[in-house]
């Protein structure tokens, strides 16, 4: 991870995606984030050595990404000010007035960034179960039966499902039956 600019114009757009057009196939927004994601690659390199022929998959994301899918402020993964009156367990609390809906994200006890979001997902997890998970991971005990999950079918891919592709497809027959539907009326 590293700062970045947060200007749209940075990223070869004019607005966030928020209140501005669709940016993710143009070129110039492709362009600039490869280039950043090769920096951070050769950066990783200097210190961890070469490493770039083991990768098999690898991802990366913008402040436009962020602000796409969390609607955040100019891209910010913050969440709330870490100010001394907000910080821990002055911040809003994972469980809410209304039974049975618990918070999670970076507004809430655990903190901002990808290790406070999955440790306040994990503590909120332990107060819908009644139960203290972070103990039990940090143990390396199970924390789900394994008859909960069911398992993988034989053609699975996690590739292709962290890609979404399953709901592309899903998306492409919807269409593919509204088209015929209006063929058929037409």
């Amino acid at each position: 991870m590293t700062l970045v600019p947060l200007e749209p114009a940075m990223w070869g757009v004019d607005e966030g995606p928020t209140t501005g057009p669709k940016y993710r196939r143009r070129d110039d927004y492709r362009s600039a984030k490869a280039a950043l994601q090769d920096r951070l690659l050769e950066r990783a390199e200097i210190a961890l050595g070469p490493f770039r022929d083991r990768i098999v998959y690898v991802e990366s994301a913008t402040p436009l990404t962020q602000e796409r899918y969390t609607r955040s402020t100019a891209g910010s993964s913050y969440g709330l000010a870490h100010a001394p009156d907000a910080v821990g367990p002055l911040r809003p609390g994972y469980a809410t007035e209304i039974p049975g809906l618990f918070l999670v994200g970076a507004n809430a006890p655990g903190g901002h960034g990808i290790a406070g979001v999955m440790a306040g997902g994990l503590a909120a997890a332990g107060q819908v179960l009644g139960e203290d998970l972070s103990s039990s991971v940090m143990e390396g005990q199970r924390v789900l039966a394994s008859d909960v999950v069911p398992p993988d079918g034989p053609d699975f891919d996690p590739y292709e499902t962290a890609r979404g592709v399953a709901m592309m497809d899903r998306r492409a027959e919807g269409r593919e039956r509204r088209a015929a539907r209006k063929a058929d009326l037409g």
